[in-house]
């Protein structure tokens, strides 16, 4: 059975950014043609409802490093985005850099200002702001998500499902 004619209903991509130089600096081993390139690989094969989980507050991350991302996740006309703030979790490379010093984050109110400028240009680019970091044009929302917050009951498969 092909995976496109399964009951799965959402490809989730995480993307993280589009620019190589930081996505190298994170430690992602994908670059931005390889990310246009599966999601041409997955429209071909029928897929409709894919969503990019974009990170910002990253190290060295500019407001127009932010801006560029937003922009190319709004050129691809994707129904469904997650923009999320990076968090450093305790025993984590980037917490272990931020405790010796070796890490530039953007301020707080640099983080703020990303986080508006994100809000209000996908708003007024058509998309739902339902949740803190989800964006979906109407009838794409996560429906997990959604579930998750009601506290529903929900069924979690693969290798990050819990």
């Amino acid at each position: 059975m092909k995976l496109a004619s399964s009951p799965v209903n959402r490809i989730s991509l995480g993307v993280q950014s589009f620019d190589d130089k930081l996505l190298k600096k994170i430690g992602r081993t994908h670059t931005e043609a390889q990310v246009y390139r599966a999601i041409e690989r997955l429209s071909a094969a029928g897929f409709e409802n894919i969503t990019i989980d974009l990170i910002y507050g990253l190290p060295n991350q500019t407001m127009e490093m932010v801006e560029r991302d937003v922009k190319k996740f709004l050129d691809l006309n994707l129904p469904h985005v997650a923009l999320y703030s990076l968090i450093l979790e305790d025993h984590t490379i980037f917490m272990n850099r931020q405790r010796r010093g070796h890490l530039r984050l953007p301020s707080d109110e640099r983080n703020a200002d990303m986080y508006e400028y994100i809000v209000d240009t996908l708003t007024s680019n058509g998309y739902s702001h339902y949740e803190v970091s989800n964006f979906g044009k109407i009838g794409y929302e996560s429906k997990h998500n959604l579930t998750y917050w009601d506290n529903a009951e929900y069924y979690g498969i693969g290798a990050g499902a819990s």
